[in-house]
């Protein structure tokens, strides 16, 4: 059996790394809420939260980070919302 020892919630903190805003993104319908609760279901059911939370210390201090990590279930998703801020920056 597989026991979470880490909260649902690190695409809260891995968006913003990426320069996501998931907010304003459900607000541009560049993200559905099913899309969001997606993420939140790999989140909760990833057995990489360890190496999901070491990625998130090695990013301590820098800029963004360019691309999610290779073992998140929501890297597409990410990657994806990350290359539209980009390519759309908010005024």
């Amino acid at each position: 059996m597989h026991f979470i020892n880490r909260p649902a919630a690190a695409v809260w903190t891995i968006a913003p790394k990426m320069g996501i805003d998931l907010s304003a993104a459900i607000k541009t319908e560049a993200l559905t809420p099913q899309g969001l609760s997606d993420m939140l279901s790999n989140c909760a059911l990833c057995w990489h939260s360890r190496k999901c939370a070491r990625w998130e210390r090695e990013l301590s201090g820098k800029d963004a980070a360019t691309e999610a990590p290779t073992f998140c279930a929501s890297r597409e998703r990410l990657n994806a919302l990350a290359a539209s801020v980009k390519a759309d920056p908010a005024p």
